[in-house]
């Protein structure tokens, strides 16, 4: 039932799988301090529509958005250094 998230601000990381299946999820506010967004953070998240990433974040792990079938606008900062690739 959770639709919205805002990430405390004392948080550097979104561990891997912390918000997968949350089916009913709309909507996230990440901070700037948030640094990497771990492996199928926010998988399966199937009403997640938008999400900005901070220019603080400089990795996204592997499936972080999988499964989004609603996600319409992401927007990726030019400070993504890397991504982890599965093979």
């Amino acid at each position: 039932s959770l639709k919205s998230i805002v990430i405390s601000s004392s948080l550097t990381s979104i561990e891997s799988g912390v918000f997968e299946y949350c089916l009913q999820l709309k909507s996230i506010v990440i901070p700037s301090s948030v640094k990497s967004i771990g492996v199928n953070a926010f998988g399966s998240c199937y009403n997640l529509t938008s999400i900005e990433i901070p220019q603080s974040v400089t990795f996204i792990g592997c499936y972080a958005f999988d499964r989004c079938i609603r996600l319409e606008n992401i927007k990726i900062p030019s400070s993504l250094k890397y991504t982890f690739k599965s093979n």
